[in-house]
């Protein structure tokens, strides 16, 4: 046994024991699929936004979505318009008279909504959630 771990790795390498990157990305295999984790029982919630927080975002309440609701405004996008983060951002909000959204929230739940999406396309579904349609705010995908 070695005395340093970095030699344990190292031996484990040699012996085919650890995955090696091949190439820039490396892909993740989770075991909940992305539609089960779109699916996921929640509800929107309602914050008051934290005094270190509101220097950035302003005071009032700040809205917590769900990936459910990230879908259902991507799909009210019309066919041959494009979207801009910002206003999917707003859209929800509205919804519920908040003053501000999670923004780091809203990318977790953009994401899933893809991988769900690539997902249902790679099964075969028809109807998919058209997430192409949602662009960064310099206007490209």
């Amino acid at each position: 046994m070695p005395a340093y771990p970095e030699a344990k790795r190292a031996t484990a390498a040699e012996e085919g024991h650890v995955a090696r990157m091949s190439g820039s990305k490396v892909q993740r295999k989770s075991k909940t699929s992305w539609r089960a984790k779109l699916h996921k029982p929640m509800l929107p919630k309602l914050v008051p936004v934290r005094d270190g927080m509101a220097r950035r975002v302003g005071h009032g309440m700040m809205l917590i979505p769900t990936a459910l609701e990230v879908d259902a405004m991507i799909r009210k996008i019309p066919r041959g318009q494009v979207s801009t983060r910002a206003q999917s951002r707003k859209r929800p909000v509205l919804w519920h008279n908040a003053d501000v959204n999670m923004s780091a929230g809203d990318g977790i739940f953009l994401r899933i909504v893809t991988e769900a999406a690539e997902e249902d396309w790679q099964a075969g579904r028809p109807e998919i959630t058209p997430y192409w349609r949602v662009v960064r705010d310099d206007g490209r995908g």
